[in-house]
């Protein structure tokens, strides 16, 4: 406010343009962003709860001055009713939104790749920029495609399979047991299969998996580093 205050004294016009977001939204947002996306924390990756309850968002004490000083215009303006912001902001600027080629930058990912976001910041005590992963996401696609879903524990023989598999063999373990009679070699067992858990969560999975593309990523961008040095030497 005193650099823009400092101008209008100097005899430079200012007009002052405000977007309010109702507070639910912002909220939302903000976790997304800061919470999640960009870990801006020490610790663990934090729930909306707790992550909001130390970043309440009260506006109005921050908008009071503002709209106390002596500006040549100011304009508070509803953002969640107003459309498109950019093609507001320009209409209120009194140009033609139609002459601007509109882009939005930094919009919300889709729901996966926040999901791998949170799993790859999880993975480190400290504070996390989204960039770590953002060129990879947006080079594989992952910012514009849903992967498919698969889960293990389904596709893992379960212990009831496996018996159903030694029951149905007996007639072939009864031939195979008496070639290997003949070897001198023990019987088959047919006591009961002691059962090996494999059960794996799909946060773990996709830890791993993003643990892995990080490092080839992080490869791939240092190859590509000194490839454009020795193209210039």
């Amino acid at each position: 406010m005193p650099a823009l205050q400092a101008l209008r004294d100097q005899g430079v016009q200012v007009s002052i343009v405000v977007y309010l977001r109702r507070h639910d939204a912002w909220a939302r947002s903000a976790y997304l962003q800061w919470g999640v996306k960009h870990k801006t924390y020490e610790g663990a990756i934090k729930p909306f709860a707790a992550w909001y309850r130390e970043n309440q968002q009260h506006f109005f004490s921050g908008l009071e001055p503002w709209i106390a000083a002596d500006w040549d215009d100011i304009s508070v303006r509803n953002y969640d009713t107003c459309g498109d912001v950019a093609v507001d902001f320009v209409k209120y600027c009194g140009l033609n939104p139609a002459d601007f080629q509109i882009e939005h930058e930094n919009q919300t990912p889709n729901a996966v790749a926040l999901a791998l976001w949170a799993l790859y910041n999880a993975q480190f005590d400290g504070t996390v920029l989204p960039v770590e992963l953002h060129w990879m996401f947006q080079r594989s696609g992952v910012l514009t495609r849903t992967p498919v879903e698969c889960n293990w524990d389904t596709l893992y023989p379960s212990k009831q399979e496996l018996e159903a598999v030694a029951t149905g063999t007996t007639e072939d373990r009864k031939l195979l047991d008496a070639v290997l009679a003949e070897h001198g070699q023990p019987s088959m067992a047919t006591s009961p299969l002691p059962y090996k858990s494999m059960s794996v969560s799909q946060s773990q999975i996709n830890a791993a998996f993003l643990l892995i593309l990080k490092s080839q990523s992080d490869q791939i961008a240092l190859l590509e580093r000194e490839l454009a040095q020795l193209k210039a030497a």
